[in-house]
């Protein structure tokens, strides 16, 4: 892996990111109503978001679905209100969780992590961070990162439960 991130930027810089004054990695901006055609696997909200000093942290409420097109390749989509859809094919089942990682860059500064972690049996809640501090490794299809120090950390709770 390779040596850790640690961002000099502020959180309100980091969060506050929107998709088209970025570059992004492991995932690309679409505009929203244009996710990939298939199957919704399942559905998650954003919620009890906190800093790593563990008080509550904003974040832009977001609805995560896992899709599953015709080809069977799944895909992340995370829709958030003001911003364009993230979609990212950069994911893999590891263990018991899908993992997908996407980073973003703006125009100056470091890239900034997000990490959705998903139950593989797409059944239970599961995690959203947003990283400060994280080592990297290129694969075949992209990357995988290991968060280190995640700046937020929310709860992906199942949509509609």
């Amino acid at each position: 892996m390779g040596a850790p991130r640690v961002l000099a930027l502020g959180l309100a810089a980091f969060v506050g990111i929107g998709c088209s004054s970025a570059k992004m990695a492991g995932g690309k901006p679409v505009i929203p109503g244009r996710d990939p055609d298939g199957t919704e696997l399942g559905a998650w909200r954003t919620q009890d978001c906190r800093d790593r000093a563990g008080a509550v942290a904003i974040d832009p409420g977001a609805r995560v679905r896992l899709v599953r097109t015709e080809e069977r390749k799944v895909f992340l989509v995370d829709s958030r209100a003001g911003y364009d859809t993230v979609v990212s094919g950069n994911g893999e089942q590891r263990g018991s969780e899908w993992i997908f990682d996407v980073a973003l860059k703006a125009a100056h500064g470091e890239p900034r992590l997000r990490q959705y972690r998903l139950p593989a049996k797409f059944d239970g809640p599961g995690r959203y961070l947003l990283a400060t501090v994280f080592e990297d490794e290129e694969t075949d299809d992209g990357f995988r990162a290991r968060v280190t120090s995640p700046a937020i950390e929310c709860t992906l709770a199942r949509a509609g439960l």
